[in-house]
């Protein structure tokens, strides 16, 4: 009888003091976790999507291979009129210009260019752009065919109304793409000097600009597509963050309820002790 109570005695104290430590360990333990998971899913649910806001613009020698073969590109200025600068903004005259050096082969063309009936002013130049950031149909402006291609464009494809913001891109693309395409209009050899009528130039040169239109459109759905995924993957992200907060307290529950079930133990321990004492 006496070894058996030494026996308890022995696992009694052994017991106890591995209770204790085991309560020391796993609230440190939960704690620490719960104080990683917190941070972390505060960084994971407050995480923002990179979204992208630059239009990739198509390049002229792109458009080139599309409409021509490709050319040598020779550059020369032109001095704009006062009377340009004071009342067309310096985007729209920039491209006039460049367009308006693909008419200068024959008096007869520059004449016709700059008529306002039959050409292209850079009043109706920023009237016909004013159509394609508004809403507009890839051919409405050209009688001539629309070319093969194999940027996804097509005679009849809709380009949504341009936001103030992508309306300034594509005109800083645009800008681009016609001071490229100044290619031998220095000694009148830019291939669209090779088309002999001038309706048929000017149809070819709205036809280049119906591809920059639509490449443009093209490169703006591609941009919104791309950041629909960053804004899903932020939302995943965000989703993650807040279960793991809220695993936090359902931690803390549970180590709470196991500590409640271990004071139980170790109460009925002391009273055993206690009783044991009082016997004595």
């Amino acid at each position: 009888m006496a070894a058996i109570k030494k026996i308890y005695k022995i696992l009694e104290e052994k017991l106890s003091r591995t209770m204790r430590v085991l309560m020391v360990i796993t609230v440190t333990g939960v704690l620490v976790t719960s104080l990683v998971m917190l941070l972390i899913g505060s960084v994971m649910s407050g995480k923002d999507p990179s979204l992208e806001t630059e239009v990739n613009s198509l390049e002229y020698d792109k458009a080139e291979e599309i409409l021509f073969a490709k050319q040598i590109q020779v550059e020369v200025e032109e001095e704009i009129s006062a009377d340009e600068k004071k009342f067309i903004p310096s985007q729209f005259l920039a491209i006039h210009k460049s367009i308006r050096k693909h008419f200068q082969d024959a008096k007869a063309n520059t004449e016709q260019f700059d008529d306002i009936k039959r050409g292209m002013t850079p009043e109706s130049l920023m009237s016909i752009i004013s159509y394609y950031v508004s809403g507009y149909r890839i051919g409405s402006l050209t009688r001539a065919p629309f070319p093969k291609n194999d940027i996804d464009c097509n005679d009849g494809q809709y380009i949504p109304e341009l936001s103030p913001d992508e309306q300034e891109q594509m005109l800083d693309g645009m800008v681009k793409f016609w001071k490229n395409a100044e290619s031998g209009t220095a000694n009148n050899t830019s291939k669209f000097n090779s088309i002999k009528r001038y309706d048929a130039r000017l149809d070819t040169v709205m036809t280049a600009n119906d591809l920059f239109v639509c490449g443009f459109a093209n490169s703006k759905t591609g941009l919104e597509m791309a950041n629909s995924a960053r804004e899903f993957e932020a939302g995943v992200t965000n989703a993650a963050g807040l279960a793991m907060i809220s695993g936090v307290g359902v931690l803390l529950d549970v180590m709470f309820k196991f500590f409640a079930a271990f004071a139980v133990v170790f109460i009925a321990l002391i009273l055993i002790k206690i009783e044991k004492s009082l016997k004595k």
